[in-house]
């Protein structure tokens, strides 16, 4: 992958994990918020063929508005998968509006070259490596998350707790604090998963599965709960391990 095509990648992907961290719906105002900072970051170093590249851009950002408008908090993830498989498709082209890099990133770059130590060993193709490397990053952050939180709700196997109401009466809701924190561990699994991966280190697997094993141990009674962890563990697994491997295809 091209430096200029890693940065693209990147820069969308960052753009989708920001707006999309607090799992709300993206409405108007937010979509062309989401455009505009995405076309002046990579107008800034990428030199692009504007008609052609702003027009990918809209129908991306048209597609993200039309897939989670009206939508309730269940179906959002199934209309973000549809989202980041229109992006891969449509910018994977991107011979088609973008032809490298421009002379403000060759600038910046020669002048850290020059007068930075830790920049001074560095080249164009370490840069496209750390750039493809941080997108599987992002990748394996945001939108596996996605994927994972779809299959828990087609699988009806999501958390859950009692909700009290009036009379003794009470109802099954959502546990969103066990949900949410399932998040921030699979978040963290998945990254020591993915850098064990592209770093040929996966003996060191087992130990992040062993030692959220026995964190869990005695919550593990409850059938239910056993489901969803066991689900949630081996679709974050292995998902890393092939955004892993498919990300050292791409860099080797």
């Amino acid at each position: 992958m091209t430096v200029s095509a890693a940065y693209i990648f990147f820069i969308l992907l960052l753009i989708r994990l920001v707006f999309q961290w607090n799992d709300k719906t993206a409405g108007l105002i937010k979509n062309l918020m989401m455009l505009t900072i995405e076309f002046l970051l990579i107008m800034l170093f990428v030199k692009v063929n504007f008609v052609i590249f702003i027009l990918f851009l809209i129908i991306y950002h048209f597609i993200v508005y039309l897939t989670e408008k009206k939508m309730s908090f269940s179906g959002i993830y199934s209309a973000r998968i549809i989202q980041v498989s229109v992006m891969l498709i449509l910018f994977s082209f991107s011979g088609a509006y973008q032809s490298g890099l421009n002379d403000f990133y060759c600038y910046a770059f020669n002048f850290l070259q020059r007068n930075n130590v830790f920049f001074t060993n560095i080249h164009s193709g370490i840069s496209s490596i750390f750039l493809t490397v941080a997108c599987g990053f992002l990748f394996s952050i945001n939108e596996i998350n996605n994927l994972i939180r779809l299959v828990l709700k087609t699988l009806n196997v999501e958390p859950v707790k009692k909700k009290n109401l009036s009379k003794g009466k009470f109802e099954i809701v959502l546990n969103k604090v066990e949900f949410n924190r399932g998040k921030i561990i699979g978040i963290l699994e998945r990254v020591l998963i993915y850098f064990f991966v592209i770093t040929g280190y996966f003996a060191s697997i087992g130990f992040i599965i062993a030692a959220k094993a026995f964190a869990r141990f005695k919550e593990l009674d409850d059938q239910d709960f056993a489901e969803y962890v066991l689900i949630g563990t081996l679709l974050s697994t292995s998902l890393s391990v092939f955004i892993g491997f498919f990300i050292n295809l791409l860099i080797n």
